[in-house]
């Protein structure tokens, strides 16, 4: 589930209407076109690291005024939110929704059953088709897993160095590999959270490079010091503790 994201995205669709919008009928039409949406009117739940999708039991309101509402904080946990001012109906959703089936079809649903209730047109209105939830154990029985041994990683590894060696000699007619020791050394896997900014500086002659976590802002590299300032702020820090310490020795 792509849900996550260090700045929340929201967007949103703006219609201007021929008359002022009526939020009453606007209410119902929405009311209406969730019956026939079921996945619309599911709640994302999330435990530590586990995010699920179950249905949402809070009602789902019209929210009168222009003003973009937090999502889902303050829309009874619903990833969208209608709202109304003057002739305008604003439609706003949280990007998660453009992961799963999108937000036309929803949009599209309510301003149909709305036009049916304030001008009596005849808009049909069909059922929102949802796929159904993924069976994980079904998936998994069908798409088994496959573990790789060190032996094929070293493999494709080395081939994908070769590739890249052969790709550089473009500029002749043949080559032939006179030989070739291409060697695996097996180190340590570090999981880190995309994406990953890398930094390069340069500061009193000597380069700087290091790396910053785009979610987390967690830096890992060798950043420029002053030494001058470091070592005044240590003797800052230190001369008063050393001095409060002999006091105290002192009248020990």
């Amino acid at each position: 589930m792509y849900f996550f994201r260090r700045e929340k995205i929201q967007c949103r669709y703006q219609f201007s209407l021929r008359d002022a919008v009526d939020i009453t009928l606007l209410q119902r039409a929405l009311t209406a076109a969730l019956a026939s949406a079921p996945y619309y009117t599911q709640r994302l739940v999330q435990e530590k690291r586990e995010m699920w999708l179950e249905p949402n039991t809070e009602p789902c309101l019209v929210y009168p005024g222009s003003t973009m509402r937090n999502i889902p904080e303050q829309t009874n946990g619903y990833l969208f939110c209608v709202s109304c001012e003057g002739d305008t109906v604003y439609f706003d959703w949280h990007h998660f929704l453009l992961d799963g089936h999108g937000v036309s079809p929803l949009l599209t649903s309510i301003l149909e059953q709305y036009c049916n209730l304030r001008y009596g047109t005849a808009f049909a209105v069909p059922q929102i088709v949802c796929d159904p939830p993924y069976d994980m154990e079904a998936m998994l029985a069908e798409y088994p897993p496959v573990e790789y041994g060190s032996d094929v990683i070293q493999r494709d590894v080395v081939q994908t160095y070769e590739g890249a060696l052969r790709r550089t000699t473009t500029q002749y007619d043949t080559c032939i590999t006179k030989g070739k020791d291409i060697r695996l050394r097996r180190g340590k896997v570090h999981y880190a959270l995309l994406p990953v900014w890398m930094l390069h500086t340069k500061w009193n002659d000597k380069d700087f490079l290091f790396a910053m976590n785009g979610q987390t802002g967690k830096l890992v590299g060798d950043l420029p010091t002053d030494m001058g300032k470091f070592w005044a702020i240590f003797a800052a820090i230190t001369v008063p503790v050393s001095a409060i310490a002999a006091a105290i020795l002192m009248l020990m």
